[in-house]
């Protein structure tokens, strides 16, 4: 097996696609054709059922009915390549693949690794507008929400995931079965078409008010699933729907109202309109990763880029007690890639153990031991069984946890790295920003609970509070804080839940973190009722405008006017009734943070540093250097292809792969050092893997 492993290796581990030009999106609309034969809106007409991801067989193989082949060029796919490799070499040889040696050519390997760069390439996305733009033609009220989404949501949330991802590029026009997609026009979509899109690895269609966005007492934002998966399951098509009536149409009248900053950088987007911008945007990309493979349902199906086999080889059926504490029987994917988990506080939870994962997560939260990433604990979805979600108490401004909010969140390497594991894709880490939640802050963090006999531990600060919100007559009670990204500030959200007029679950036991006070717990229940600074939240662009409003706590004259609203203003805590909003700016050379103040620099040398606001007796506290600036400590995690070494002054990435100098990885492909037995054979597990697989390869291939 010695000779064997390098082709198997340059076979598959391909290059991260970086510095490559994110594709522009195209985008289809039946709304301006002729209604030839179409005598009701397409949006209310009966449809088959979409086709979802639970529906397919797990066990189905490249050449089942439920997938669908794709032409991926002359040569194949990657995975399709391997195959053929397998099959030739079984069927030129009586080679024993478990204990037996053999020699290779190396010059063919070579022509084929190179051959597999060239295949990932930035995704391309189709948008079906059909639906969509029919919503436009009921009234001017939808009319401006579906020109939103058009101009400004889509386009931004495509170019982030283009940036983002590569894939095998589909090399002929893509052509999706409506009875699986039943979206869109069946008569026009050229997806459902004989030529098919041209120059698209993934159709979406774009749908609005589906019955989802009626249900419950929660306010949705939009959904997404996939319904058309490829030869090897990765999703081709899917459909994102939009709540039009969550979309604030205040906000998209300021969107094109530009206001100058008083930071003297000329107009900008009006603070109101790029907060709720980038918060329609972040939930586009949120469900689209959805669509892209971001589910437990998907896990199943995931495929292992360092062998080119499914990472559950041999799925099985097993009663599950699930999130929702329902019993159920499904199959599940392999311990490799979900495991069942129960925290020291006896919480049932699911953990994604995948190797980008588990190594992100460690870097994350700088704990070397902790096996990987934990979902959400609190059922979100009624067809849900594990979850698809990250867990809120962990990954708060993580793209991917369950709950989106005022406070900003990030697609990080977390992200990329669960797509990556999939198999399908490979991520350019180099654009994934690092989450500020619990940065660098300790396994405790993750381990122990957010509070401890009513008090916030060391571990903590900066992420949770511990204030209780209330009012008595006239005065606020509560206390203001940076939220955990210090671009902005907000309340606490520590509520008793005895006084709350609407119906709220209180926290149960497990969650229960003041002693004394069982009915104590945070309004964002889904984080494990642990409290933040984030009701009311407003960034720091908008404080000065909010000011009145909010009647936010007044600062000393000098202190207020030292505020900035800019794009580089960062919040700090402060001795006073609230926080101040400076500007600030990380220095990477000299790893310190440069805040800007009246016309004079002061430096943050070390976390918890408290300086003078000039002129004034408000004095503001150094925030964690980790949590103002993430990316200057290990960027993007190291992109799960190494250990972020926290023992230095300076930490630093030491990538698995030390011939890549890069500061975050990112030129690395392995995400677990390899694993050889003395004699430098292959590990005897993965052997038996191919052991398995090879004869069903062969079947498949014949």
């Amino acid at each position: 097996m010695t000779a064997l492993l390098p082709i198997i290796v340059s076979l598959l581990l391909f290059p991260v696609a970086s510095c490559l030009t994110p594709e522009e999106p195209t985008f289809f609309s039946a709304a301006t054709l002729q209604n030839d034969g179409i005598h009701f809106p397409i949006h209310d007409r009966p449809r088959p059922r979409p086709i979802r991801r639970g529906d397919i067989d797990p066990k189905s193989g490249v050449d089942s009915p439920s997938l669908n082949h794709v032409n991926y060029g002359k040569d194949g796919h990657p995975y399709e390549q391997v195959q053929r490799y397998y099959q030739q070499r079984r069927l030129s040889t009586e080679h024993d693949y478990d204990t037996k040696n053999s020699s290779e050519d190396d010059n063919a390997t070579g022509r084929i690794l190179q051959e597999a760069q060239s295949l990932f390439q930035p995704l391309r996305i189709h948008f079906d507008m059909t639906e969509l733009d029919l919503w436009s033609m009921q009234s001017t009220y939808t009319a401006q929400r579906v020109e939103y989404l058009t101009k400004q949501v889509l386009p931004q949330m495509a170019k982030a995931w283009s940036s983002a991802l590569s894939v095998v590029r589909v090399m002929e026009n893509l052509r999706i079965d409506y009875n699986s997609c039943p979206f869109g026009d069946p008569q026009r979509s050229p997806s459902f078409s004989e030529q098919g899109v041209p120059n698209a690895d993934l159709v979406i269609y774009v749908t609005a008010n589906s019955e989802v966005c009626y249900r419950g007492s929660s306010k949705t934002l939009a959904s997404a699933f996939s319904c058309f998966w490829d030869q090897f399951a990765r999703p081709i098509a899917g459909t994102i729907d939009f709540c039009l009536d969550a979309i604030d149409l205040t906000s998209i009248d300021q969107l094109s109202a530009p206001t100058n900053s008083g930071g003297g950088g000329g107009d900008v987007l009006n603070p109101e309109a790029d907060k709720s911008l980038q918060l329609a945007v972040g939930s586009a990309v949120h469900e689209l990763a959805h669509v892209l493979g971001v589910t437990s349902a998907d896990m199943i199906f995931f495929y292992d880029s360092t062998t080119g086999l499914r990472r559950t080889l041999n799925p099985q059926m097993a009663e599950v007690i699930c999130i929702d504490g329902q019993m159920r029987e499904l199959y599940v994917p392999d311990k490799s890639v979900l495991q069942e988990k129960v925290s020291k506080q006896g919480v049932r939870f699911f953990e994604v153990t995948l190797p980008t994962v588990r190594q992100v997560v460690r870097n994350q939260f700088n704990c070397q031991t902790l096996t990987g990433a934990p979902l959400e604990n609190q059922p979100s979805s009624e067809a849900e069984c594990f979850g698809s979600h990250f867990e809120e108490r962990y990954f708060f401004t993580e793209n991917l946890s369950a709950v989106q909010g005022g406070v900003p969140e990030i697609l990080s390497s977390l992200t990329l790295g669960l797509l990556h594991d999939s198999g399908w894709y490979k991520p350019d880490y180099s654009v994934a920003k690092v989450s500020v939640f619990g940065h660098g802050a300790g396994c405790e963090f993750v381990e122990e609970n957010c509070i401890v006999n009513g008090e916030v531990p060391s571990y903590s600060e900066g992420s949770f509070c511990n204030t209780e919100y209330k009012i008595e007559g006239n005065k606020f009670l509560g206390s203001y804080g940076c939220y955990p990204t210090h671009t902005g500030m907000g309340v606490c959200d520590l509520v008793d839940f005895s006084q709350l007029s609407m119906a709220y679950t209180p926290p149960p036991p497990e969650f229960r973190y003041f002693p004394g006070a069982p009915s104590l717990g945070a309004l964002t229940t889904r984080a494990d009722y642990c409290p933040t600074y984030t009701v009311n939240a407003v960034t720091c662009k908008q404080v000065p405008g909010k000011l009145e409003q909010m009647k936010l706590p007044i600062l000393d004259y000098f202190a207020t006017a030292a505020e900035s609203d800019s794009d580089n203003s960062r919040c700090f805590n402060t001795d006073q009734q609230r926080p101040v909003c400076l500007e600030a700016e990380c220095d990477a050379v000299n790893h310190v943070l440069n805040v800007k103040v009246a016309g004079r620099e002061l430096l943050c040398s070390y976390d918890g540093q408290i300086h003078l606001i000039p002129d004034t007796g408000v004095t503001f506290e150094c925030p964690k250097l980790a949590i103002i600036c993430p990316d200057m400590i290990c960027p993007a995690n190291c992109a799960g292809h190494g250990v972020c070494d926290y023992s230095l002054t300076n930490p630093t990435c030491k990538c698995f792969d030390r011939t890549d100098r890069t500061p975050g990885c990112f030129e690395s492909f392995s995400s677990t050092p390899p694993r050889f037995v003395d004699n430098g054979a292959l590990s005897r597990g993965v052997a038996l893997a191919l052991a398995m697989i090879l004869p069903l390869i062969v079947l498949s291939v014949c």
